[in-house]
């Protein structure tokens, strides 16, 4: 009918959002310490689902796993909040990346080669345990540089 009012009020809800960084620790790759390497960010809603919508990361600091572990973290941290299913799209040069990560493509794919990824939620332990051990080996790694260039430095 005329002038009926099909709805009630509308109530606009913010889209919780989770950010999560890298900043260079010292002044290498021509970075200044501080500067920011990569970030990656989710919007979720906040119970169940949340999509990624940017990972990037500056092209000097790229196949050197800071986009992987910012993934990683951004997972970890939804999963503390009781996210269970994660999605995100990816360009086609990033699939594998995201496929080790555990994220399977999607049926439907966008224009422009764009590909839509699905992970069902790791359990937060076995994310966590998995971080653990790649923060482990990236430390030794990082550890056995050092006493590289400090071998090469001493001779």
């Amino acid at each position: 009918a005329e002038g009926e009012e099909l709805c009630g009020d509308e109530e606009v809800v913010a889209a919780p959002v989770r950010v999560v960084w890298a900043r260079a620790i010292r002044k290498t790759r021509g970075t200044e310490p501080g500067a920011l390497l990569g970030f990656a960010r989710a919007t979720t809603d906040g119970a169940l689902c949340a999509c990624i919508w940017d990972v990037a990361v500056a092209p000097a600091w790229q196949r050197l796993g800071i986009g992987r572990a910012l993934v990683e973290r951004l997972a970890t941290g939804l999963a503390d909040d009781g996210i269970t299913s994660l999605a995100l799209f990816s360009e086609p040069g990033a699939v594998r990346m995201y496929e080790r990560l555990g994220f399977v493509q999607a049926q439907a794919q966008g224009g422009g080669g764009v590909r839509g990824m699905n992970l069902q939620q790791k359990t937060k332990a076995r994310i966590k345990g998995e971080l653990a051990k790649e923060d482990a080996e990236a430390d030794a790694q990082r550890r056995a540089q050092e006493v590289a260039e400090e071998s090469r430095a001493a001779l």
